[in-house]
């Protein structure tokens, strides 16, 4: 499943666009750092740090994304 989708059917958004904004965005950011990293590429949770945090990230390994996603509220 793609990263967006699952964490928009676990925090039960919608839409994918929710998660922009408010609550859907506070509990999106707390998800994924329990997700199950390897299934994703860096490249996706590249997108995935762009999109709940509005950074310019840049990940080149997966180990780079956890440690992000687990340092950053």
């Amino acid at each position: 499943m793609d990263l967006f989708e699952y964490l928009r059917s676990e925090i039960g958004c919608t839409y994918v666009s929710d998660m922009n904004f408010g609550e859907a965005n506070r509990l999106a950011k707390q998800l994924i750092k329990e997700i199950a990293f390897e299934k994703y590429t860096p490249a996706q949770l590249t997108d995935a740090a762009k999109y709940l945090y509005g950074c310019e990230k840049v990940f080149n390994s997966i180990e780079e994304a956890k440690a992000f996603f687990t340092d950053n509220s």
